[in-house]
């Protein structure tokens, strides 16, 4: 028998000890007792399945498999925004998911650390209780819902695009492009950001200022999008959705070298 027959592969497990990326998983590459678990280490970015949708200004939905840099889809203001890179674009790799379903019967899947702002605060996805308020569009209009119940589960396919505005719309609902990355932990939200989480029973850990600072330092790709075009911007970083997007590790030394850069030269 072809040995995938004899030995199927094992389902996708935990990310190694010591990775950085605690409980995110991998996928199985290999047939038989060869297979061995890739792309297990993926930390930061907004994870999104492969079959989550976007709303083009055309009115028609596009699949994140098949999003591209330069596509103008809807975002959480009401205007289309264009993708000008993605953090993450593999329909392969199986990752935890949170599960966000809204009274009003929309559905969202996303990683824990990702960004929703519930009734104007930036909350971690994780974080998010039944009965919190979340924006979300019927096709017509925005309008708002609660959510009805929260619920981790296994899914494949990691995507994280990024708009010009910082937010977007996936599977009708408003969330923010922004997730845990270099800042979270160290820095302080609002003191009244952290009464709010308080008195809603959350952790004090709101990414409210981490959410604001990334979209400023994100203006650096922005220009370069706006110099290099959504071509040249996959040519030179590694960002579009082709199959070979960069790791978060290279994307970051980009940005820092590119930062650093600016520094020098407007020092002098």
């Amino acid at each position: 028998p072809h040995p995938m027959a004899q030995y199927p592969a094992p389902a996708p497990r935990a990310c190694p000890a010591g990775c950085g990326a605690a409980g995110a998983l991998g996928r199985w590459e290999g047939g038989g007792r060869a297979a061995t678990c890739v792309g297990a280490c993926v930390r930061g970015g907004l994870a999104l399945t492969a079959h989550a949708t976007v709303r083009l200004a055309s009115g028609a939905t596009k699949s994140m498999s098949r999003l591209q840099l330069g596509d103008a889809v809807l975002d959480a203001s009401g205007a289309y925004s264009e993708v000008y890179f993605f953090s993450h674009a593999d329909k392969d790799v199986v990752g935890k998911f949170i599960d966000v379903t809204l009274a009003s019967g929309y559905k969202l899947s996303l990683s824990p650390d990702h960004y929703l702002v519930v009734e104007g605060s930036h909350v971690y996805a994780k974080d998010v209780r039944p009965g919190d308020v979340l924006d979300y569009f019927d096709g017509a209009t925005f309008k708002t819902s609660a959510v009805k119940s929260t619920k981790e589960t296994t899914k494949s396919g990691l995507f994280n695009p990024y708009t010009h505005s910082g937010s977007i719309v996936v599977d009708g609902v408003a969330a923010s492009c922004h997730s845990s990355w270099i800042l979270d932990g160290f820095a302080c939200p609002p003191v009244w950001k952290l009464l709010l989480d308080a008195r809603r029973g959350r952790p004090h850990r709101s990414p409210e200022t981490a959410a604001a600072v990334y979209q400023q330092l994100f203006a650096v790709p922005r220009a370069a999008y706006a110099v290099l075009g959504a071509r040249g911007m996959d040519a030179v970083f590694g960002v579009g959705n082709a199959g070979r997007t960069a790791s978060i590790g290279q994307q970051t030394a980009a940005l820092a070298g590119v930062l650093f850069a600016l520094s020098v030269f407007t020092a002098k």
